[in-house]
């Protein structure tokens, strides 16, 4: 399991039941953001917190992280500067959150804390913190013109936000996407995210994404879903059942 948690929870069990989250080495983190894109395991962790923390009764804020420009980082630094930035990150994930259960790299530059028994202003207190703390780091860590690294969240609360993994994850990359949007270094929770319609369940903030993708791409958005959904469906049809076609 790529995951780390706080040093001084190394020997103790999570509060949530008998769930005991295993420590690694940081470097495998580390590792995991660089190469490693789709952890399952953490899809799992989460799965088997949940109902932990409905048994006990206690909400459970889940923190997604980015690192804006990304692509630009890569582009004009070197690999092992990246390297000692992450790991930077993950050490400043692990001591603004002295409760964390649980912190690792769900996706390239997708970064999750996992925080029981917190209300949510104490959660976005945090997040905000790391943002700040990530954007001086990277200041002094990384010196390239035109280079100016901040740290975007969003916040999900179980279970106020969400009842299972997909509706908290959807809330939280709202929460990003809205950071993205106001240009700021802060860690967003977005409320009582509205569906555009019942038929159609595109939640306001995909179709923000929906819009600003098609304009770059010089389509309309009916071409661009189209497209987006014929390019879903052959990564599932089977070569057999394409025969005779």
């Amino acid at each position: 399991m790529l995951s780390i948690i706080n040093n001084q929870k190394k020997n103790h069990e999570s509060t949530m039941g008998n769930l005991l989250v295993q420590s690694k080495n940081l470097s495998d983190v580390v590792q995991s953001a660089m190469y490693h894109p789709y952890h399952n395991e953490t899809y799992r962790v989460i799965d088997r917190l949940l109902p932990s923390t409905a048994r006990e009764n206690i909400p459970l804020s889940l923190i997604l992280f980015k690192i804006e420009p990304f692509m630009q980082l890569i582009q004009l630094c070197e690999e092992q500067q990246i390297w000692k930035l992450i790991e930077g990150l993950l050490t400043i994930l692990m001591e603004q959150t002295p409760d964390v259960v649980y912190v690792d790299c769900v996706e390239v530059n997708e970064f999750i804390v996992l925080i029981p028994a917190v209300n949510p202003d104490q959660a976005l207190t945090a997040g905000d913190e790391i943002c700040r703390r990530f954007h001086d780091m990277a200041k002094k860590m990384i010196r390239k013109k035109g280079l100016s690294l901040k740290l975007k969240g969003g916040l999900a609360v179980f279970p106020e936000d969400g009842e299972n993994r997909l509706e908290l994850f959807r809330i939280a990359r709202a929460g990003i996407y809205q950071a993205s949007q106001k240009a700021r270094q802060t860690v967003i929770r977005m409320q009582n995210d509205r569906l555009i319609s019942k038929s159609a369940g595109y939640a306001s903030y995909q179709v923000d994404q929906m819009y600003e993708i098609a304009s770059l791409e010089g389509v309309s958005v009916d071409s661009f879903l189209r497209e987006a959904f014929d390019c879903h469906l052959k990564r599932f049809i089977l070569p057999a059942n394409t025969k005779g076609r």
